[in-house]
């Protein structure tokens, strides 16, 4: 039995819309979070006048201020900054366990405006 054009084209439209459907339920969250610091080394950790950290990957928007250092934990991505108050936008990478610091006797930079963990 032969089937009609419209009946294959309807077929086929039912077939990749349940590939979509299943492609899409598979893939992972991407939820960066800020959590509890807890002396733990592995978070993205972000030095001001203390301590924020951020697990899982993804990106978030942020707006740290005074940052003395960061340090990337287990993490691999990027981040955004701003080295003093009218400099342009800088984007740093990361991989596991560096460490950014403004140089030695250097102020602070200015500010973080996003992270971005792999």
């Amino acid at each position: 039995m032969k089937l009609s054009h419209r009946a294959r084209l309807s077929g086929l439209v039912t077939a990749l819309t349940a590939v979509t459907i299943l492609a899409g339920a598979a893939a992972p969250a991407q939820a960066i979070n800020r959590v509890d610091c807890a002396g733990r080394t592995d978070f993205f950790s972000v030095y001001n006048d203390g301590e924020l950290c951020f697990a899982n990957a993804g990106y978030t928007d942020v707006a740290i201020y005074g940052v003395r250092l960061v340090s990337a934990g287990n993490n691999s991505g990027e981040f955004a900054m701003l080295r003093t108050v009218n400099a342009p936008v800088q984007s740093v990478a990361f991989s596991k366990y560096n460490t950014i610091a403004p140089d030695w006797g250097q102020a602070p930079f200015h500010k973080v405006s996003s992270i971005k963990i792999f």
